[in-house]
């Protein structure tokens, strides 16, 4: 019994008086659970030597601590040999007769440890060599670091390592609803305690943590991505009605572009631009306006500006066309100005313009924009092109024309210049050979005043003069003109730069020409003075 009287089981021996001792007490087979070391703590009692008369010689105050490795258990079949002693265990404490007379025991507590460990199991014996011994108890264990949770992670019992200094790297576990950020790691350590923290796990988009744990956002809340932050309540004109929201709905009308963030609060489209202004100047137009009213909630507003050019007498209008210049650009206008330039004088336009933000697009709202109606100034108008005769008499001409393709405004009148023809003409119009299949005809012909170049002392003067033919025909056989020139002004008078320009006709195919000189010969390459043969080809190619 102990001192409080309560029994206890113990194994003993006191051979103290007789010498060479060796008495064994050995456990059963016990198997190691994947401990690579383990641990033996002993509480016993032993009685001081001193205290027992005649012992001098043969009593020990000591015992030896062995151990066996097996796969299995094999019973009985270990010789003392085989063994392999941990320690020599030794007493703190040891007890004399008084303490027996009053009950008090002085329990001694040793702990061995022993690895590492190879085999499924071992056995343990204890060797007394002549002490006076009581084992009351013998407690093998080994230790290992408790499962945890930490940084997210759980990390499962680690059984320690093999010897005394040792650290054991163990990888943690996410737990539900996370994510490794960096891979959890602890280190366990001989002791049974966990040591240096490595990485950790974040909880996913829709869940925070709590804890040791990560829960889901409430109603109302959204997490758009994994992180140690909390779930962020909903931004301004959206809502979310689930549990773990990743983001949250925009509310009706209210839209999120691609490039917003989803804890952007949701916006909407501008209003229309206000104030707008414009200066006309000739065929330019500037225009400059105010920002909206209401920008819906963003500021990355841009101006859009659409051209229509509306007709005087109807209300309908049509596109600009892609002749018309903006400056600096169109689409996508970030100041609230711009110049259109290249349009056409005397014109009624529409300008609109509209302000546009990232969600514009989304929008199913018609656009507001704001209009202003310009006309443009009065030009010169283009050149008529085209002048027809419609009837002539001795003293009057009456002319026909188109009006011109470009007004370029109100046409108030028309100015029309003519002068008085000379009375020396030195060109006559004889026989015309029509076309084939025409009968033979005559040709009128409008003969316009004398062009007269005064020449250098060298020759006589010269006279020369335009054919304009009125006809309906389509090709002219032969026309024969006849040109009064001195001979001796010849080559001079072709080779002058007017030559060009002197000799013209509208719209005629000419087929040949012939020149009669005074002398009634055709010049020709033979009988022409030095120059003359390139008159005649210049001439021709005119023609031709």
């Amino acid at each position: 019994m102990d001192e409080f009287f309560t029994p206890i089981h113990t194994y003993q021996v006191c051979n103290v008086m007789s010498p060479n001792q060796n008495n064994w007490l050995r456990t059963n087979w016990l198997q190691r659970h994947g401990a690579r070391r383990i641990y033996i703590e002993i509480k016993f009692t032993l009685r001081d030597c001193n205290s027992m008369p005649g012992v001098a010689g043969t009593c020990k105050e000591t015992f030896n601590l062995y151990y066996f490795e097996s796969d299995r258990d094999i019973g009985n079949n270990i010789w003392e040999n085989q063994f392999v002693k941990i320690d020599t265990v030794a007493a703190d404490e040891s007890f004399t007769s008084v303490d027996l007379g009053i009950r008090r025991l002085k329990l001694n507590t040793e702990v061995r440890g022993v690895g590492p460990l190879n085999k499924k199991g071992i056995y343990l014996a204890f060797q007394d060599i002549g002490a006076c011994i009581a084992i009351v108890s013998v407690r093998v264990y080994y230790k290992k670091c408790p499962a945890m949770v930490q940084n997210l992670a759980v990390f499962p019992d680690a059984v320690t390592g093999a010897d005394s200094s040792s650290l054991v790297e163990v990888q943690g576990q996410c737990v539900d609803h996370s994510e490794e950020r960096d891979t959890p790691k602890m280190y366990c350590s001989a002791e049974g305690e966990w040591l240096v923290p490595i990485g950790k796990c974040v909880c996913s988009a829709g869940y925070e943590e709590q804890r040791d744990s990560c829960r889901a956002c409430e109603p109302g809340f959204f997490k758009s991505s994994s992180g140690d932050q909390l779930c962020a309540k909903c931004p301004l004109h959206s809502h979310s009605d689930v549990m773990a929201a990743l983001f949250c709905q925009c509310d009706a009308n209210y839209y999120r572009s691609a490039s917003d963030l989803p804890s952007a609060p949701c916006t909407r489209p501008p209003s229309a631009p206000v104030n707008a202004l414009s200066s006309v100047n000739g065929t330019s137009v500037t225009m400059e306006w105010s920002p909206p009213s209401s920008n819906g909630g963003r500021s990355d507003i841009r101006y859009n500006v659409v051209c229509r050019k509306c007709a005087w007498a109807s209300s309908q209008c049509e596109a600009c066309g892609n002749g018309i210049r903006f400056s600096p650009k169109q689409m996508g206008l970030t100041e609230p100005a711009i110049s259109v330039v290249n349009l056409l004088a005397h014109t009624n336009y529409t300008l609109k313009v509209e302000a546009v933000n990232g969600v514009s697009d989304l929008s199913l709202e018609p656009r507001q924009f704001i209009s202003l109606n310009v006309t443009t100034n009065q030009a010169a108008p283009s050149q008529i092109l085209v002048v027809k005769q419609e009837n002539t008499s001795q003293n009057s001409v009456t002319l026909m024309w188109q009006e011109p393709d470009q007004p370029n405004g109100i046409i108030l009148e028309y100015e029309i210049k003519y002068f008085e023809k000379v009375k020396h003409f030195l060109l006559c119009c004889e026989q015309i050979q029509m076309q084939q299949g025409h009968p033979e005809s005559r040709l009128r012909l409008q003969l316009l005043p004398i062009r007269r170049l005064t020449a250098p002392k060298t020759f006589m003067h010269y006279s020369i003069c335009y054919v304009y033919i009125h006809s309906p025909c389509v090709h002219i056989h032969l026309i024969q003109l006849v040109l009064k020139v001195k001979w001796s002004a010849f080559r001079l008078f072709t080779e002058m730069p007017e030559v060009t320009t002197l000799f013209k006709m509208s719209s005629l195919a000419v087929g040949s020409l012939q020149f009669i000189s005074e002398y009634g010969m055709a010049p020709s390459a033979g009988n022409l003075p030095n120059g003359g043969l390139k008159f005649l080809d210049n001439f021709h190619a005119i023609f031709t």
